[in-house]
C-alpha cells in the first residue's frame, strides 16, 4: 500500500511541477489534418507544428502539443487556462474573433468535396476559370453531406442548408474525425466537404473516391467563385507577447524567395509526402502490417499499458472511497451523528451514478481542474470517483446481506461495533460482493476508452488503446485491422481480471467447505 501511495504521490507531484513551469508553451491541435498536423514516428508533426516550434525558439520555451477534438480548441484557448494558443488549420471567422485573437493569415485553402466516383458525372462541371469543379447546388443528396465539426466547411455548409440556400432541407452529418468521415462516404453520407490538401491526401489510393473544388455559381455574365477559407493561429486575448512572436515568425515565412515560393509553401511541400496512407489490401495483410511495423506495434503496447495504469489507479481510488462510503451509510442507520455525512454520500452516489462518465470527465478536465499539465490526474480522479460510487453500493449491499446476528455475536464477545465490522462482518461481505466488484473493474476498463475525448498525446497516459487505434488508422487504410488488435488487448485485460476474481472467489470460499 505504501508503494502504491508513493507512486500516486510521485504522479501528482510530477504533474504539478509540469503545470507550474513557465518555460513550456502548450499548443492545442487536432492531429488528423495532414499536412498541417498529423502523427508520424510517434510524434505530432506538420506545417503548424514547425511554425510553433519556431515560435518556441524565439520565446525560449519548450513547445508541447496536445491532440484534442477540433471543435474544443477555440473555446479552450479563449478560457486561457489549459492553453493560450491553438494551431490546427484554423479559419478566421467573426464568431471566433470575438473569443480569441488571430495571427496574420498565412495560408488560403480552397474547399473541396469528396465523393464516390459513380456520382461524378452528375456533379462535375467546367467553371468559368476553365477548371473542373462542383457547384454547391449540384450536391443534391438522399443520404446527406458530411463535415468535420466546427470547421469552416461546417459553417459554409450551414449557410447553404439554411432557408434560401442552394441546399435547403438537405441533411448534414458532423464528424469529430476525418478518418471516420471518409469511411462513411457511400454508407451514411454522399459527400464530404473539407479543405483541399487534406481532401487530396484522404482520397489518395482509394479508387472509389475522388475530389474536386467547390464553387459558388456566378450569375449571368459573372465569374464562378471558389469557396475558400484562410488559416491563422489563435491565441488567448491579452497574450500580446505571444501573438507578436507568432506574427514575426509568420512574416519571415511569408517572404517570397527568388523561386517565387514562400516559407509556408515550402513547409507544405515538405510535409505533403510524409504522411502517405498504405494502400488497402486485405484484412489479414493489414493486421500483419500493424504487427510487423514497430511504430504501430509501439502505439498498441503504449495504449495497452496506459489503459492498465489508468484502470489500476482508478480502481484503487474507487475501492478506497467505496469502503468508506459504504461503512458511513451502514453505521448511519444507528448513529445519528453520521446522518449528515450519510446524506452527503447519498447525494454523491446519486449524482455520479445518474450522469454519464464522459460528462463527468469533461467537467473535471475543463471546469474544475483547469490546470495546465493536470489533465492526466483529472482523468484518473474522474474514473476513481465514478468507480467509487458503484463500488460503495456493492459493498453496502454486501454488508447488509450479512445476518444481523453476526453483529450481535461480535458485541457479546466484547468487541466494539467497528472491530466487529472489521473482523467479522466485512470479511463475509467482501466474499459476497467479489463478483460485483469484478464486474465494476471490467466496466472500468472499457470506460477508459473515452479518455482520448479530452485530448490525447503520444507519450502521456491519455494515449489509451482506443486512441492508439485511431492513430494507427491515420497511417493505414483499414480501420478494422488495428481495431481488431486493440479489441484483443482489451480482451486480455478483461480475461486477466476474470481469472483474478475467480482466484479470490476460490480463496474466500475455502472456509465454506466442510
Amino acid at each position: 500500500m505504501k508503494k502504491i501511495l508513493g507512486l500516486l504521490l510521485v504522479l501528482f507531484t510530477s504533474v504539478m511541477l509540469t503545470s507550474c513551469s513557465k518555460d513550456t508553451l502548450v499548443v492545442y491541435t487536432e492531429a488528423g489534418f495532414a499536412p498541417f498536423e498529423y502523427v508520424s514516428g510517434g510524434a505530432i508533426t506538420g506545417v503548424d507544428v514547425d511554425i510553433m516550434n519556431m515560435v518556441g525558439e524565439k520565446l525560449g520555451k519548450k513547445v508541447v502539443f496536445e491532440n484534442v477534438a477540433f471543435d474544443t480548441i477555440v473555446d479552450t484557448v479563449s478560457e486561457g487556462k489549459l492553453t493560450n494558443v491553438g494551431a490546427a488549420g484554423l479559419s478566421v471567422t467573426e464568431e471566433r474573433k470575438a473569443k480569441v485573437d488571430f495571427s496574420t493569415e498565412y495560408y488560403q485553402a480552397n474547399l473541396y468535396v469528396i465523393y464516390n466516383v459513380d456520382s461524378e458525372e452528375a456533379i462535375k462541371h467546367q467553371m468559368t476559370d476553365g477548371n473542373n469543379g462542383v457547384y454547391w447546388s449540384s450536391l443534391q443528396t438522399t443520404k446527406g453531406i458530411g463535415v468535420q465539426t466546427g470547421t469552416t466547411a461546417d459553417l459554409f455548409l450551414g449557410d447553404e442548408l439554411a432557408t434560401g440556400g442552394s441546399l435547403e432541407g438537405a441533411k448534414k452529418t458532423d464528424y469529430d474525425s476525418l478518418d471516420t468521415a471518409i469511411a462513411d462516404i457511400g454508407l451514411n453520407v454522399d459527400y464530404l466537404i473539407i479543405d483541399e490538401l487534406p481532401a487530396k491526401k484522404l482520397v489518395k489510393g482509394k479508387e472509389n473516391l475522388a475530389c474536386l473544388p467547390l464553387y459558388y455559381e456566378g450569375g449571368e455574365g459573372e465569374e464562378d467563385e471558389l469557396a475558400y477559407d484562410v488559416y491563422a493561429i489563435c491565441v488567448t486575448k491579452g497574450q500580446d507577447e505571444l501573438l507578436a512572436a507568432i506574427n514575426e515568425v509568420l512574416a519571415e515565412l511569408l517572404k517570397v524567395d527568388e523561386n517565387g515560393e514562400t516559407g509556408v509553401q515550402k513547409l507544405v511541400s515538405k510535409h505533403l509526402g510524409l504522411e502517405e496512407k498504405v494502400e488497402k489490401e486485405n484484412l489479414l495483410q493489414d493486421i500483419w502490417t500493424v504487427i510487423s511495423t514497430a511504430e504501430y506495434r509501439n502505439y498498441l503496447f503504449e495504449g495497452f499499458f496506459n489503459t492498465l495504469i489508468i484502470t489500476v489507479i482508478a480502481a484503487i481510488i474507487g475501492l478506497f472511497l467505496g469502503v468508506i462510503i459504504a461503512v458511513i451509510k451502514v453505521f448511519a442507520l444507528e448513529n445519528k451523528y453520521l446522518k449528515i455525512p450519510a446524506t452527503i454520500c447519498n447525494i454523491y452516489t446519486t449524482v455520479i451514478r445518474g450522469t454519464p462518465v464522459a460528462l463527468q470527465m469533461f467537467i473535471m478536465v475543463f471546469a474544475l481542474l483547469t490546470i495546465p499539465g493536470f489533465k492526466v490526474t483529472a482523468v484518473i480522479i474522474t474514473f476513481g470517483l465514478n468507480s467509487g460510487a458503484y463500488v460503495s453500493e456493492s459493498i453496502r449491499a454486501g454488508i447488509l446481506s450479512v445476518d444481523k446476528g453476526q453483529m450481535e455475536a461480535g458485541r457479546s464477545l466484547g468487541l466494539s461495533r467497528l472491530k466487529t465490522m472489521i473482523k467479522i462482518i466485512f470479511p463475509q461481505a467482501i466474499k459476497n460482493v467479489i463478483p460485483a466488484i469484478g464486474n465494476e473493474l471490467i466496466a472500468l476498463v472499457k470506460e477508459t476508452s473515452i479518455v482520448s475525448m479530452v485530448g490525447s498525446t503520444v507519450g502521456t497516459l491519455t494515449f489509451d488503446l482506443n486512441q492508439a487505434t485511431q492513430t494507427i488508422n491515420k497511417g493505414i487504410a483499414n480501420y478494422l485491422a488495428p481495431a481488431i488488435l486493440a479489441g484483443l488487448l482489451y480482451l486480455v485485460i478483461v480475461y486477466g481480471i476474470t481469472l483474478l476474481i475467480k482466484l479470490f472467489e476460490r480463496r474466500f470460499s475455502a472456509s465454506d467447505q466442510r
